[in-house]
C-alpha cells in the first residue's frame, strides 16, 4: 500500500489482512470501504473529513491526503512496504502478517512501523522512525514488469527498477543492473527461440558468477510481471566495451545432440555404435552386434511393436526370432536372435514396427505422436494437448511416418519430419507443426503495411516427384504429381523432393499433392511493418498487397517478436490452386546397379565376386554361367566355377539379386 499525506493531521494504518482498494475523495465528509474479499484502493483526499477502509482479503492501498483530517486503513494479511517520510508529521503503520505497506508521508511529527513480518522503510526529516517484524514471506505489490532470474549459484535476481523489488524473493540476492533483452528471430524450420540479454556494467559478484558459471550452460529466465516470459541456456558469454556483459540463450535440448546411448553403455560385445531410436510402421535399419558369436542384435534401443523380416548380408534370413529385452541397466531394448552365428561384417538389417507410443501403448506412427515421443525421448518438455490439431490432421488425411535415428539434434530430426509431410515447423507456434498449405486466418494486416513484394522463378514446379520409402539412404519408391491446365501453358518444370520419413504410398502422394499446389502458384514475399500482437512463424493471414493488386491468406515464415508485438514476414500466392493428378507410380525407385565384378583363378575355380555400388558385396546373387550352370554368391559376394566349365576365353554370366537390376555381365579369361 502506498500513502501520501501533506499538511497538518495524522495518519494511521492498521490490519490484519491483505486489501487493496482505490476510492478517490475530495472535499469535506468521510468516506468507508469495508469487505469480506479482496479489494483493492487508491484513495485520494483533499480538505477536511475523515477516510477509512477496512477489509478483510488479499490486496494493498495506495491513499493520498492533503489538508487537515484523518486517514485510516485497517486489515490483516499479508503486504510489502515501502516507506518514505520527509518533515515533519504522524505516520503508524500496524500489521499481523508478512510484509508492509508502501507509504508516503509529508508533514511534522513522528514516523512508526509496527508488524510480525519484513518491511523495507525508509525515512528522511525530522522525527523517529522504528521497525519491528519478524519471520519471512514473498508477497509483492509492486508494478508489472520485466526482470531476470538467472541461474546461477547463488541464483541472481536482476531488476532495473526500483518499484520491481516488490516481485523478488527477498531472502534471495537482487542485482540492480540497467539490462536489455533482445527481440527473438523466429523463421520457419530454422533456430527460432533464441535471445540475449545485455547487462550494463554488473557489479563486480555478479560479474565473476557469471564469467565463472554461465559458459556452463546456466538457464536465464526472463519474467514479465510476475510470470515466466522465455527462458534459455547460456551458449556463449560476451564482455563487450563499456562495462558491457551479452549472455546468448539458446532453448534448452534443442540444439544440443540427441542423448542417444552407444553399445559402450549395454556392458556387452560389440564395437562403439549409436543405438537407434526406430518410429513408425514398417522402419528398416541394421542392427547392432551385441555378442562375439554373432547371433544376439539390438534393433531399437526401446521397446518396439514387432520386427516382421531380418536380411543377412542383403538376403532374407528365416531362423531368427525377436524380443523386447532388458539390458543389465534395466533398460528396455529390442533385440533378434539369429540361430546362426554370424561372422564379423556381417550386416543384419531388421524391419518392423517402431517406438510404442507412452499414452496408449500401441505403435506410434501419427506425425503428432512421434514427435511427442522424440521430444519425450530427448528430454524436452512437450504439451500433448498443443499436438491435438496436428495429430487430428493427420488422422483425416491418413499420414504416417517411419524412420531411424542415430544421430543429430532434436531441431534437425523435427525439420526432417516437417518436410516429409509438408508441414509448417517453427518451435513458437503452438504444437509446433501444422501441415501445408494452411488457409485460416488469425488476423487481417493492414494494407499499409505491405507495400513491397518479391516473387523469383526459383521454387516455381508444374509437377512434383516425391521419392519416398528410404533404406540404406536410397529411396525405394516414387510418386509424381503434375498440374495438368499449367503444364498446358507454362510448360514442365519437375521438382523433385525425398521423404525421408515417409514409406507407404498414401501418404507420399498426399504430400506431392499439397507441395504442388503451392509450387505451382508464385509466391510473393512481402517484409510487413510492425504489427501490435505476437505473429510466429506457421500463423495464417489475410493481407493485401495494392501495388501487386494481391491479396489472400498468407503464411507468416519468419517474424521478429518481443514483448510489444511483431515485425512479420509473410508469403503471398498468387492465383487459384491448380487441379493435379497423379501421373507416375512405382513401386520400386531406381534399384542398384553393379559397378565391380573380379574373376581369380583358386585351386581350379574361378572365382567372381560381386560389388554393389559403394563397394560391399553382395551376398546370395543368383550367378548363371553361360545359360547353363548357376552358383549363388557367398557372404564375400563370391561365387565359383569349375576351370572345365570356365576355360580361357569370353564368357558371359547372367546376375540376379533382389533389391538389384538384372546384370549380364561379359568376362574374358
Amino acid at each position: 500500500m502506498s500513502v501520501t499525506g501533506t499538511g497538518a493531521g495524522s495518519l494511521s494504518v492498521s490490519g490484519s489482512a491483505t486489501a487493496y482498494a482505490y476510492p478517490i475523495a475530495s472535499g469535506s465528509g468521510s468516506l468507508s470501504l469495508s469487505g469480506d474479499g479482496s479489494a483493492s484502493a487508491h484513495p485520494a483526499a483533499t480538505g477536511n473529513g475523515s477516510l477509512s477502509i477496512t477489509g478483510n482479503g488479499a490486496g494493498a492501498s495506495h491513499p493520498a491526503a492533503t489538508g487537515s483530517g484523518t486517514l485510516s486503513i485497517s486489515g490483516t494479511g499479508a503486504a510489502v512496504g515501502y516507506v518514505s517520510a520527509t518533515g515533519a508529521g504522524s505516520l503508524s503503520i500496524t500489521g499481523a502478517a508478512t510484509g508492509g505497506p508502501v507509504v508516503t508521508g509529508t508533514g511534522a511529527g513522528s514516523f512508526s512501523i509496527i508488524g510480525d513480518g519484513g518491511d523495507t522503510p525508509r525515512g528522511v526529516g525530522a522525527g523517529s522512525l522504528s521497525l519491528s517484524g519478524s519471520g519471512s514471506a514473498w508477497s509483492g505489490i509492486a508494478a508489472s514488469g520485466v526482470w531476470l532470474y538467472i541461474h546461477t549459484t547463488p541464483p541472481a535476481q536482476v531488476y532495473a527498477i526500483d518499484a520491481l523489488r516488490g516481485q523478488l524473493h527477498p531472502s534471495l540476492p537482487m542485482h540492480r543492473v540497467p539490462f536489455a533483452v533482445s527481440a527473438t528471430q523466429a523463421q520457419l524450420g530454422q533456430r527460432n527461440d533464441s535471445f540475449s540479454v545485455t547487462l550494463d556494467s554488473p557489479a563486480a559478484t555478479l560479474r565473476r558468477h557469471l564469467s565463472e558459471q554461465a559458459p556452463y550452460g546456466v538457464r536465464v529466465d526472463v519474467m514479465d510481471g510476475g510470470t515466466l516470459s522465455r527462458t534459455g541456456i547460456v551458449s556463449q558469454v560476451e564482455s563487450r566495451a563499456g562495462g558491457l556483459l551479452e549472455l546468448d540463450c539458446e532453448a534448452p535440448g534443442w540444439s544440443d545432440d540427441l542423448p542417444l546411448r552407444t553399445s559402450a553403455d549395454l556392458g556387452e560385445f560389440g564395437e562403439l555404435s549409436p543405438l537407434p531410436w526406430r518410429y513408425g510402421r514398417a522402419a528398416s535399419g541394421e542392427c547392432v552386434r551385441l555378442n562375439a558369436a554373432g547371433t544376439r542384435w539390438l534393433w531399437a534401443d526401446h521397446a518396439c511393436s514387432r520386427v516382421t523380416s531380418l536380411e543377412v548380408d542383403g538376403q532374407p534370413y528365416d531362423a531368427w526370432a525377436w524380443r523386447n529385452d532388458t539390458d543389465a541397466n534395466g533398460r528396455p531394448i529390442c533385440v533378434v536372435q539369429t540361430s546362426d552365428p554370424q561372422p564379423e561384417g556381417t550386416r543384419v538389417v531388421a524391419t518392423g514396427d517402431g517406438a510404442l507410443d507412452p499414452l496408449s501403448g500401441t505403435l506410434a506412427s501419427n506425425p503428432a505422436d512421434v514427435v511427442a515421443a522424440i521430444c519425450a525421448a530427448a528430454g524436452v518438455e512437450v504439451d500433448r494437448g498443443d499436438l491435438v490439431p496436428l495429430r487430428v490432421e493427420c488422422i483425416g488425411r491418413g499420414l504416417e511416418v517411419a524412420g531411424t535415428i542415430t544421430g543429430g539434434s532434436l531441431q534437425s530430426v523435427l525439420t526432417e519430419i516437417a518436410a516429409s509431410i509438408y508441414a509448417a515447423f517453427s518451435r513458437e507456434l503452438p504444437g509446433m507443426m501444422r501441415l501445408l498449405p494452411r488457409s485460416s486466418p488469425v488476423i487481417t494486416i493492414p494494407s499499409r503495411d505491405t507495400p513491397t513484394g518479391v516473387a523469383q522463378r526459383q521454387g516455381i514446379a508444374t509437377r512434383v516427384r516425391a521419392r519416398y520409402a528410404v533404406r540404406d539412404g536410397k529411396p525405394r519408391a516414387s510418386v509424381e504429381v503434375a498440374a495438368p491446365g499449367i503444364e498446358t501453358l507454362r510448360g514442365r518444370v519437375l521438382s523433385e523432393v525425398t521423404l525421408a520419413w515417409v514409406s507407404d504410398a498414401r501418404t507420399a502422394a498426399d504430400v506431392a499433392d499439397r507441395m504442388l499446389s503451392d509450387a505451382s502458384r508464385p509466391r510473393y514475399r512481402v517484409p510487413v511493418g510492425r504489427q501490435q500482437r505476437r505473429l510466429v512463424p506457421g500463423d495464417v493471414v489475410s493481407a493485401s498487397v495494392p501495388a501487386l493488386g494481391l491479396s489472400g491468406s498468407a503464411l507468416v515464415v519468419a517474424s521478429t517478436i518481443d514483448e510489444r508485438g511483431s515485425v512479420p514476414t509473410i508469403t503471398l500466392a498468387a492465383g487459384s490452386v491448380p487441379s493435379t493428378s497423379i501421373v507416375a507410380s512405382t513401386a520400386v525407385y531406381e534399384p542398384e546397379k553393379y559397378t565391380g565384378v573380379n574373376v581369380a583363378t583358386v585351386s581350379g575355380d574361378r572365382v567372381v565376386t560381386i560389388t554393389d555400388t559403394s563397394g560391399r558385396p553382395i551376398a546370395g546373387a543368383s550367378c548363371r554361367l553361360n545359360g547353363s550352370i548357376t552358383r549363388t554368391s557367398d557372404s564375400a559376394g563370391s561365387v565359383a566355377f569349375p576351370v572345365a566349365q570356365m576355360p580361357a576365353g569370353s564368357h558371359v554370366i547372367d546376375i540376379t539379386a533382389q533389391g538389384f537390376q538384372p546384370f549380364r555381365l561379359a568376362v574374358r579369361v
